[in-house]
């Protein structure tokens, strides 16, 4: 069926951006929607770490585990082990955030490190922040990209590169809440 407006779809998804938060808070009560938003977090964090090339392997491990642990695979005191270990690549990548965010090597430890607080983050309920981290971890990846390609030129903070990169992440979220929505 052909939409009456050539561009109703993206201002659909638009309007489930705008929305999203509102969706998850009126949502994660339910236990089976409990479940599909923390496999949408564990898709978001996969994501973010997967993008940044090189993410920590305690972080990996931690994403690999919350699913084992959601599915009962995993001992209790077996992925708490894995957590803090997660947690404590968090700390050293906060801690090894390089300043000066306008050069490139310091732009890819902001994205390193936010993919570390992104997989740390799908260990707990909030998807919403699991997902808003994917989005910031995109941008700065972006902007890494853009400072690597165009070293003597300033890239701004938020610039076409960035746009384009968090634009083109909460698109595939958005897809992915719809079908994790959709009626069994």
């Amino acid at each position: 069926m052909n939409s009456p407006h050539p561009n109703m779809q993206q201002i659909l998804l638009e309007r489930m951006i705008d929305n999203m938060e509102g969706i998850w808070e009126e949502t994660r009560q339910d236990s089976v929607l409990a479940q599909k938003w923390q496999a949408f977090g564990i898709r978001c964090a996969r994501r973010a770490l997967d993008a940044v090339g090189d993410p920590d392997p305690r972080s990996v491990a931690l994403v690999e585990a919350i699913e084992q642990y959601a599915n009962e695979e995993m001992p209790d005191e077996e992925f708490a082990a894995i957590l803090e270990a997660a947690r404590a690549a968090m700390e050293e990548a906060i801690q090894g955030v390089l300043p000066y965010p306008a050069y490139p090597d310091a732009a890819q430890s902001w994205a390193r490190s936010l993919a570390t607080q992104t997989a740390v983050a799908a260990a707990g309920p909030d998807a919403w922040d699991v997902a808003i981290l994917e989005t910031i971890t995109a941008g700065w990846n972006a902007r890494a990209k853009a400072l690597r390609s165009h070293p003597q030129e300033y890239v701004d903070w938020e610039d076409e590169n960035w746009d384009a990169a968090v634009t083109e992440v909460r698109g595939i979220q958005m897809k992915d809440l719809i079908r994790m929505l959709e009626p069994v």
